[in-house]
């Protein structure tokens, strides 16, 4: 009568704990990677769509409107933060009064949180980025999103041309 092995041998489980854990080395920095550019993406898409807000409300209401960064996304009312630094949050609202400036006649039309962890926006130095009742841009600007990773960094650019337009690619801000 033949017995018939039940379970595993030592060496059948060192060798699968071994293709595992090769497995696991080689996959663990493509998933990091691969989160790093998700974070990315979504960041740049939630300021194209704060662009294309701006730009439509400006044309719907005829009248400017701003999107600039804060200094505090989580106060009833925000306010710019008049620099370059907008991973505190964002904001789109019409810039009736001085320009750049929530004042007495201007409305805040919506207010963005900061990502977490937040990513590195570069604007160039750009404070805001107004619109036009026409729709186009008060002036051209390049931002310039990063997601930093503790082994990958993965950067958008969004263009917005004078025109209006706006777009965005995979690549560093030239």
């Amino acid at each position: 009568m033949k017995m018939h092995q039940k379970g595993l041998t030592l060496i059948e489980l060192m060798t699968t704990l071994a293709v595992a854990i090769i497995l696991l080395a080689v996959g663990i920095p493509a998933v990091k990677t691969m989160l790093a550019n998700n974070r990315a993406v979504t960041e740049t898409n939630a300021l194209v769509v704060a662009l294309n807000l701006a730009r439509s409300e400006a044309v719907k209401r005829n009248t400017t409107v701003t999107l600039c960064g804060v200094s505090d996304a989580d106060v009833a009312e925000p306010a710019c933060t008049g620099d370059a630094d907008w991973t505190a949050g964002w904001m789109v609202f019409t810039d009736t009064g001085t320009a750049g400036t929530v004042d007495g006649s201007d409305t805040r039309l919506r207010v963005w949180q900061p990502f977490d962890p937040p990513p590195s926006i570069g604007t160039g130095g750009v404070n805001d980025v107004s619109f036009t009742s026409d729709g186009s841009a008060v002036a051209a600007v390049d931002i310039e999103v990063t997601q930093d990773d503790s082994s990958s960094s993965q950067t958008r650019c969004i263009h917005v041309l004078a025109s209006g337009q706006i777009r965005s690619e995979r690549n560093t801000c030239p």
